[in-house]
Order: structure tokens, then sequence, then C-alpha cells
């Protein structure tokens, strides 16, 4: 495949039953451009149960890519949830299509599909704007390991 673009996979004729898992409450969507392979997307890989919810499932810890939508609806009932929401915390849920983003663990890859795929949906408080000092593929790089490794 082109460097920064995943193959197309497709089931066809899926079995009764299979589907995707998705957050009920994502959203965002992303058009994933890279991802990483963390030692638990190899134990998934690998058929180790207890590291995953259920199967199949797409694996993929971390991902990096664009947002394609985003469904407000979130940020305004937590506006109007009188919580006291300061200006980062609007931007960081406030995004906009096109924008490059990172998501690194929570859940994707392990109790919903995660970044092995081209598009995955999850909810914007997850997702971080790609840091300036770094590529999408560099975040890729780096992983949920190397942030964990640094903090």
């Amino acid at each position: 495949a082109e460097r920064g673009k995943l193959k197309a996979r497709r089931l066809i004729n899926a079995p009764e039953g299979v589907r995707r898992l998705q957050d009920p409450e994502a959203d965002v969507t992303v058009e994933v451009k890279f991802s990483s392979l963390n030692y638990k997307d190899g134990m998934i890989l690998a058929g180790q149960h207890g590291v995953c919810r259920s199967f199949p499932i797409v694996p993929g810890i971390d991902a990096a890519g664009l947002v394609q939508s985003v469904d407000t609806s979130s940020l305004q009932a937590l506006e109007a949830s009188g919580l006291g929401l300061d200006e980062e915390m609007k931007r960081s849920l406030s995004f906009e299509p096109g924008e490059e983003v990172v998501l690194t663990g929570n859940k994707i890859g392990q109790y919903f599909d995660g970044g092995y795929s081209q598009w995955l949906r999850c909810q914007a408080g997850w997702l971080v704007k790609r840091p300036e000092v770094f590529t999408l593929e560099q975040c890729m790089a780096l992983g949920t390991a190397g942030v964990t490794a640094t903090t």
C-alpha cells in the first residue's frame, strides 16, 4: 500500500452476527492514516483472550489521522450541563473536519474497533490535536508505549 494509506479489507458474505464494535457515545469519525503495533495488539492478533472484550474485533490501540466529521451534540450537552468548561476543554472537544488528530488507548482496539481500519469512530474527549513538532507518522512511531515511557 502507498505510504499513509491502509489497504482496504472487505468481509464478503459475512456470517450472521458479525458486527463492527462501535462506542455508542462516539461523536467523531476519523480517517486513519497511521497506527502502531502495541504489545496488546499483538496479544489480540494472537487470539489471546482477556485483552479485549469480545471477538471479532479490529485491533489497533493507537491511531493518527484526519477528522472527517464531528457530532457537536455532546459538546452542546456538556456546555448545557453547567460544568463550567474552560476554553481549553472546549477546544479539545470541538474538532474541525480535516484536523490532524492522535488517539492512544481509551478502549479502541480492545472494547471498540481500533486503528487497524481505514475509519474509526470515537469520543472527542479521547482525541488530541497532533503536536506541531511531530507528523502523524512520527506520533505513531512513538505510540502509547512511547508516550507512557516519557511521562
